[in-house]
């Protein structure tokens, strides 16, 4: 077993993703699952620094995006990053999803660690079914992508769909 760090409990510090890693690497961990907000810029030279960094001091670099609805708040840093290092973010969601793909490759990540929504996406009164549709026709796409790159993507529980939407979500992908 391996013990890491989620930069979701820095994002107040001030690190960037380099900071995350050396405070890891300071601590004796294994590892870090970057979420997004330590990020300054998905540009490949700032990529290739990150990479090095993990690989210098024996680290794993996973990486997690927000949501895979562009709609969604939770998706917005990704589309700015995306944006700022030349990508067409203008693209369907699956598109989105596999830009991120790319960026997890170029970091040395095996896997992309994505959400749907949040704790409040159902309370707000969205359809979790057509979302649940949507979320499928998505990753369908994305998890072909991944296999083709040689990751894989893990769908994240974020208080959004239920277990039994999961599974089912989990299984009509079929990746």
């Amino acid at each position: 077993m391996k013990l890491g760090l989620d930069s979701y409990s820095t994002r107040n510090s001030g690190l960037d993703p380099v900071g995350v890693l050396e405070l890891a690497s300071t601590l004796g961990l294994d590892g870090v699952l970057f979420e997004l907000s330590p990020f300054r810029s998905f540009r490949d030279e700032e990529l290739a620094r990150i990479r090095r960094t993990a690989e210098q001091r024996g680290l794993y670099c996973h990486l997690g995006m927000g949501s895979i609805f562009s709609w969604h708040p939770m998706a917005a840093k990704g589309r700015e990053l995306l944006a700022e290092a030349g990508y067409d973010v203008t693209v369907p969601d699956a598109r989105l999803v596999i830009y991120h793909l790319e960026v997890a490759r170029k970091l040395g990540s095996p896997l992309l660690r994505v959400v749907a929504g949040n704790l409040f996406t159902r309370d707000e009164g969205y359809d979790m079914t057509a979302l649940a549709h949507q979320a499928v026709a998505i990753l369908r796409e994305a998890c072909k992508a991944a296999e083709d790159l040689g990751l894989r993507t893990a769908l994240e529980n974020h208080a959004d769909f239920t277990v039994r939407e999961l599974l089912s979500i989990h299984a009509r992908v079929g990746s």
